[in-house]
């Protein structure tokens, strides 16, 4: 059963520019490995209703599957050096499908593997969208993946791996400044509840999620809808609209393609600039700053810098320039930002009682919408 509000912010992807399609493990492998009839058909549907002059992305989840499946490893023990091995055997084999899909449809595939620290770091997340828009005037396909066996969370490396590819193609999107997000599944969209339960009501549009009941996770996946909804959402408050969609079902995809109803629509916000979307998007905050109500109402009603009068209490160590956390009294995270101060001066500052140091200027900080932390 499918919602039947009206869907005003839809428009036809088929005009798009750039154009970002994240396909999961559920479309990318089947029983048998790569599943390349289904994956023909989506990037048929996609080349056929876009314009000859879109810039098209592809993020690809499945190595990790194919990896299991060709090492006969079960996925309940696929975890640690076992996952990282199963993605290095399953990335080659899901790299020559790719290859030779794309160059059979005239398009010249570009194979980029990255890490969290590709956007976490300013310096890499501006060189790693300035060579995905080469790329792509240039006249090439980049096919997206996280290079897992160099990225794989460790007590040393706690924050060096995507939680999953839908958050990969987020940050992907709202680096190059793309028209549209595809999250490709094997459902049709969000429902209000599991879709195998009596009653489920596919929603045409995203507004509350009060009114979403969510299942478990993938087996094959790390993700799971509650992975793909939250990457939905980050991508809309970067400014790019976001579907989450089926990607078995070309006819429903051609259908959002040319701007009618099909899958789960996330409206996008106004775009914030890059330098904003990074922080408050591409970033891993390494401290947190807990201030008062009064310092809120400030930042929200009167466009101010934050000052060392409004804060409570500096959490975790960080140096000047690192980017924080900004949490409220019951510390629920607000915002982010650039913090000009290390967490020792921030605390000295504070022990001084300093009230007018500047903590986070004004154009280094981001403050979010309710629900968006």
């Amino acid at each position: 059963m499918q919602a039947t509000m009206t869907c005003p912010h839809r428009t036809a992807l088929h005009q798009a520019k750039r154009l970002v399609v994240k396909m999961g493990s559920a479309i990318v492998v089947d029983d048998h490995g790569f599943a390349r009839r289904r994956v023909a058909d989506i990037l048929d549907a996609i080349l056929q209703e876009t314009s000859d002059t879109c810039h098209l992305v592809i993020v690809s989840s499945g190595a990790v599957a194919a990896g299991m499946l060709a090492l006969g490893v079960n996925h309940v023990k696929a975890k640690g050096e076992t996952r990282w091995a199963c993605a290095a055997a399953g990335q080659g084999a899901n790299w020559r499908h790719w290859n030779d899909l794309l160059q059979e449809r005239h398009r010249v595939p570009a194979q980029v593997l990255l890490t969290e620290s590709d956007f976490s770091e300013r310096d890499r997340y501006v060189q790693t969208a300035d060579v995905l828009v080469k790329l792509m005037r240039l006249g090439a396909v980049p096919v997206i993946n996280e290079n897992d066996t160099a990225s794989g969370k460790t007590a040393r490396r706690p924050s060096t791996v995507f939680d999953d590819n839908d958050r990969l193609a987020a940050l992907v999107a709202s680096s190059i400044d793309a028209c549209g997000l595809l999250l490709l599944t094997n459902v049709d969209g969000v429902f209000d509840r599991p879709p195998h339960q009596d009653g489920a009501v596919l929603l045409n549009e995203w507004h509350d999620a009060s009114l979403v009941q969510l299942g478990s996770a993938s087996s094959l996946g790390r993700g799971g809808m509650g992975a793909k909804i939250r990457a939905a959402q980050r991508a809309a408050r970067s400014g790019v609209p976001a579907y989450i969609a089926n990607g078995c079902r070309p006819d429903s995809l051609r259908s959002i393609l040319r701007g009618f109803p099909g899958g789960t629509l996330f409206p996008p916000a106004p775009r914030m600039n890059k330098r904003k979307r990074w922080i408050a998007q591409a970033t891993s905050p390494r401290g947190s700053l807990v201030i008062n109500h009064g310092a809120i109402v400030a930042l929200h009603h009167h466009t101010s810098s934050l000052l060392s009068a409004g804060l409570m209490a500096v959490e975790g160590e960080f140096d000047a320039a690192n980017v924080v956390a900004i949490k409220d009294e019951n510390r629920l995270v607000i915002g982010r930002g650039i913090c000009t101060k290390s967490s020792t001066e921030v605390r000295e500052a504070v022990a001084q009682r300093q009230k007018s140091a500047t903590l986070i200027r004004r154009d280094d900080l981001v403050i979010f919408e309710e629900g968006d932390q």
